[in-house]
């Protein structure tokens, strides 16, 4: 692709804006930069005919008046890194799982290799230009959220010049939908537009390639595609892949056969399950030997990670739970009675949903932050009186630790971490804080 002397505005300053700047840079783009607080440059001075492609960051909404101003020439950092020369590439998004899958995606395909074979880009903090050249010899495995394909939408009124035709066009080989729930809604303002969203990245997919939707899922099942449609599930028998008498079976062919039992991947929560799911499927189809899928590890930092025991209670940080689907299916992983701990930034979610399906051994949820009122308002009308309002994350996580007989401290917020926290990482870690301050008080450490 050739961007000598090509105008390009690149909309957002963050991590992959500075990133598609150096890659434009290097080949020639005449470039200008724009940022609210860095570059922040007059609206009404900036022509669209003065440039001839408009580059989006995912820190930056698609309803930001420049974006909207240049939405018949606009592209993301996502599709721009990929106008280069790459292996097949996949994409996995979801509202829930994508960094564990992605990981496991990468970890089979690199087994048993004395190279690397596959690279993690995308949402996990790795922008696609700054590997230009690492993705023309290994398989780019691509976390994709909902903020990278809001330009995917805007892609049916685009201009045909030719230079930029394939640019703006992120067309993974293998796409992958895990899930969706409530999220991001006050940045994609209603449920329909976030689904419509997510379902994006198979928008410029054609026969030959392959979509994989959660069948158990009823917002990714009826996903409609060009592409080839697989399925995976833990409950009903599909196209694709699915569990059975304790099996993990393929069909593909109108023929099902068994590739694991259950027993030999040594995974019990249903999450993992279905990550593992996925994980082989996409792998079958990249052609990675079965052997590389066994002993896969599944523990991630934030999720379900268990910190501490102090006497008969276990504590887990699930910080990464910012939304309901996350926190409900960490409360499903455990048959204690949990104390669970709520709250933060909203993020436009109906929090009657959570109260609705908290499993039964939630006793009492502890809820904090700048939107506990709003929870606690969800939990008021759906009549759930098992809750009690806090100062901060320390106060919820200390009147969590009281109380007699065996039980787990989830922290698990369905909420935005900013309120309080730099990042979900931040507020995992400050957790951890607590648990230790105490266990150093009790002095009945035992983990």
């Amino acid at each position: 692709m050739n961007f000598k002397n090509k105008r390009v505005l690149i909309i957002g300053m963050g991590t992959s804006g500075k990133s598609a700047n150096i890659f434009l840079k290097k080949r020639g783009a005449i470039v200008t930069l724009y940022d609210d607080k860095e570059y922040p440059i007059s609206h009404e001075t900036i022509s669209i005919d003065d440039f001839d492609l408009a580059v989006l960051s995912p820190g930056v909404s698609i309803s930001h008046p420049l974006a909207q101003k240049f939405r018949y020439k606009i592209t993301s950092e996502l599709a721009l890194g990929f106008c280069v020369p790459h292996k097949k590439k996949v994409g996995v998004t979801g509202t829930n799982g994508k960094t564990s899958v992605v990981n496991m995606i990468n970890n089979a395909i690199n087994a048993n290799s004395k190279k690397p074979r596959g690279i993690l880009v995308g949402n996990s903090g790795v922008p696609v230009t700054s590997k230009s050249k690492e993705i023309r010899q290994q398989i780019p495995v691509t976390e994709v959220s909902s903020f990278m394909l809001e330009t995917q939408i805007c892609q049916d009124y685009i201009s045909t010049k030719r230079w930029y035709k394939r640019v703006i066009k992120f067309r993974p080989k293998i796409a992958v939908i895990l899930n969706i729930s409530q999220d991001h809604l006050d940045r994609h303002g209603t449920m329909e537009n976030y689904i419509n969203h997510k379902a994006a990245i198979s928008k410029h997919q054609k026969r030959c390639d392959k979509l994989i939707l959660n069948f158990d899922n009823e917002n990714t099942r009826n996903i409609k595609s060009r592409a080839k449609i697989l399925y995976f599930s833990t409950k009903s028998r599909v196209n694709g892949i699915y569990i059975e008498d304790g099996n993990v079976m393929l069909n593909l062919r109108y023929k099902a056969k068994r590739l694991f039992k259950l027993s030999d991947i040594g995974m019990h929560k249903q999450h993992d399950i279905e990550n593992f799911l996925v994980t082989t499927l996409v792998c079958h189809l990249l052609k990675i030997p079965k052997k590389n899928l066994l002993n896969l590890k599944m523990l991630e930092k934030h999720r379900i990670q268990h910190v501490a025991n102090i006497g008969q209670i276990s504590f887990y940080n699930d910080s990464k739970g910012t939304n309901i689907g996350a926190t409900l299916a960490a409360c499903n992983s455990f048959k204690l009675p949990i104390n669970l701990l709520v709250g933060g930034m909203d993020k436009g979610q109906t929090f009657e949903t959570l109260f609705e399906n908290l499993p039964s051994n939630v006793t009492k949820v502890f809820i904090y932050g700048s939107c506990k009122e709003k929870i606690k308002k969800a939990a008021d009308d759906i009549g759930f009186d098992k809750v009690e309002l806090c100062d901060d994350m320390y106060d919820a996580t200390k009147k969590a630790s009281y109380g007699d007989g065996p039980r787990v401290v989830l922290l698990s917020p369905a909420c935005a971490s900013f309120d309080e926290f730099q990042s979900y990482e931040d507020r995992g870690y400050k957790f951890i804080e607590f648990i230790k301050s105490i266990n150093e008080d009790s002095g009945e450490a035992n983990a």
